[in-house]
């Protein structure tokens, strides 16, 4: 009888991991606690950041916010907007430092779940390489947006379940994943998905990591988990095709047709790749062209690297487990912001969040191949980190303020309308008119001028001494959309210089437009007092009251008025 052959070692065997014993858990609490103190401090430049961006279009300003419970509990992604409302409950809009200290802890927790997830795939002597894989998850720059910016929490907050999720998955999965477990995975599933639509890839995440390490023998061993987690993915894909039905920023009324998305994102994944290897372009508003064909050599290129790289780790799954597995999760991770389903922004930082669990586990698989010894990895290790660590404190600088955002993006999208436009924003905001001044009218070079651009200039125009010009822009801005909005502060410029006339015709003319239009009698009360009448002045601010109690113009109006002997 012929001896059996014994089977051959895989060359990154995956082996369980022991119960820590005694003291064996004080190193992984002392990195634990060097991590969280290091997070903070990396990001300690952008804690006290302002509101930006989609920041603003949150309800944290909205003088009803405290009833608005539709929309905190009961919204859209309802488990992203129940974190912001704890942090409005604490902080309102007085202070932003609670919003960006929750998104840190966050970040800080999901490093903590990635150094778990690699070190229980990686094998229990590969300590040292889990935690330099965690550590380039946590102090990567290509970080900074989903962890500076407020509205980033998104994206932190999904991958903090999913991850979660994989965690528990992970632990359970060569031993069968029992039907508490997969309950488990299912509820921080669903948590995840109803804080950002993309979470819904994670079945296919789970699927792919289970058969690519060991095949069908693993899919039939954990079917409790896999069968009813992939009809969950089923209904989260339906629930995000339904939110992209009605979406003007994703999706198939996005502005962009799918193949031309498609095409351009083999050349945005890519530009991630770059970002990832050498962090020296980060830009939260990058100029990236459209590929609108195949015949772009660029994108031909493109599509031609990623299909080669996925069948090279399809074939290598069984010698570099770790690395193969990694950059199938990288790409399926990424998949739902940069395959077919258009988003108006073609490039993002932040979409790099969730998939980073997938290059923290190709950094693993690539250092358990290294022929070095424990102590050179992690002075190797730690000098990388140290340098992505510099490299992260110094972008959270940018994200501090929105002079610093917009500069430094006008810097590096110069051809870029919208970074322009911001940017001039931000100048009138700081009363910076000529500064302001001059962004609009580079602004209105890229691009045909728009109502909001005419607008916004004519006001900067207006404070900075220029009513003239300003006149002018709002007769442009008229010109394009003849609105109430236009129209009363084209009253309002004139009332300023004392043309009554001219300011009483305009204001006319926007209250036949729009009756509603609150502001209109606040601006028609101040030429009234302009001209002593404060009857009349004090019931054009009572009107403006009346439609909107919050204008704070009427309010202060008022009260001169009945100083001045208003009835």
């Amino acid at each position: 009888m012929k001896n059996r052959k014994a089977p051959a070692k895989r060359p990154e065997a995956i082996a369980p991991e022991p119960r820590p014993a005694g003291w064996q858990w004080l190193h992984p609490a002392l990195l634990a606690v060097a991590a969280f103190l290091l997070a903070f401090e990396i990001y300690s430049p952008a804690l006290s950041g302002p509101f930006l961006l989609d920041d603003l279009y949150l309800p944290f300003d909205d003088p009803n916010a405290s009833t608005l419970y539709s929309v905190w509990f009961g919204g859209q992604r309802p488990m992203l907007m129940v974190s912001y409302y704890f942090n409005w409950m604490q902080s309102g809009i007085a202070s932003t430092t609670g919003y960006h200290s929750i998104n840190v802890l966050l970040h800080w927790l999901s490093a903590l779940l990635v150094f778990a997830i690699v070190r229980r795939l990686a094998g229990p002597t590969a300590g040292v390489v889990s935690a330099i894989a965690a550590g380039l998850f946590l102090v990567h720059p290509v970080q900074t947006e989903a962890v500076a910016y407020i509205a980033g929490r998104s994206d932190g907050l999904s991958a903090f379940f999913c991850f979660a999720a994989i965690l528990v998955f992970v632990l359970g999965r060569e031993a069968g994943v029992g039907w508490g477990r997969a309950a488990a995975i299912l509820a921080l599933f669903a948590a995840a998905v109803l804080t950002k639509e993309n979470a819904a890839i994670l079945p296919a995440a789970l699927i792919a990591m289970d058969f690519a390490l060991e095949g069908t023998a693993a899919l039939k061993r954990n079917a409790r988990l896999h069968a009813p987690v992939a009809a969950a993915g089923a209904l989260g894909a339906g629930y995000v095709l339904w939110r992209l039905s009605y979406s003007t920023t994703a999706g198939f009324n996005a502005g962009t047709p799918w193949q031309h998305y498609f095409y351009t994102q083999c050349r945005v994944f890519w530009r991630y790749v770059k970002l990832i290897v050498l962090p020296v372009d980060l830009n939260v508003d990058p100029d990236f062209a459209i590929s609108k064909s195949l015949a772009d050599p660029a994108a031909a290129a493109g599509l031609a690297g990623i299909v080669a790289l996925a069948a090279a780790a399809w074939i290598f799954r069984r010698s570099m487990p770790l690395a193969s597995v990694g950059f199938l999760i990288f790409l399926i991770l990424l998949a739902p912001t940069s395959s077919f389903f258009p988003i108006k922004d073609l490039v993002a930082e932040r979409r790099l969040y969730l998939p980073f669990l997938g290059i923290s586990l190709i950094a693993a698989g690539l250092m358990r191949r290294a022929p070095w010894g424990v102590f050179p990895l992690s002075c190797a290790g730690g000098v990388v980190l140290l340098a992505l660590s510099v490299w992260t404190h110094d972008r959270a600088k940018v994200w501090s303020g929105e002079t610093e955002l917009w500069e430094d993006t006008v810097k590096k999208s110069p051809r870029k309308w919208r970074p322009r436009f911001q940017l001039a924003d931000a100048y009138y905001q700081q009363q910076r008119f000529a500064d302001a001044n001059r962004e609009f009218a580079a602004a209105a070079t890229l691009d045909k001028p728009d109502v909001r651009l005419l607008v916004n200039w004519a006001l900067s125009l207006d404070s900075g001494g220029d009513p003239a010009g300003a006149l002018d822009k709002l007769s442009q801005a008229a010109a394009i959309e003849k609105s109430a909005h236009v129209l009363a502060l084209t009253g309002m410029v004139h009332g300023k210089q004392g043309r009554a006339e001219q300011a009483l015709a305009a204001l006319a003319e926007a209250e036949r437009i729009d009756p509603g239009h609150a502001p209109l009698f606040t601006y028609r009360g101040n030429v009234y007092g302009g001209q002593g009448k404060w009857t009349e002045a004090a019931a054009e601010f009572r009107k403006a009251l009346a439609i909107d109690r919050n204008e704070a113009g009427a309010r202060r109006g008022l009260t001169v008025a009945a100083r001045n002997g208003a009835r």
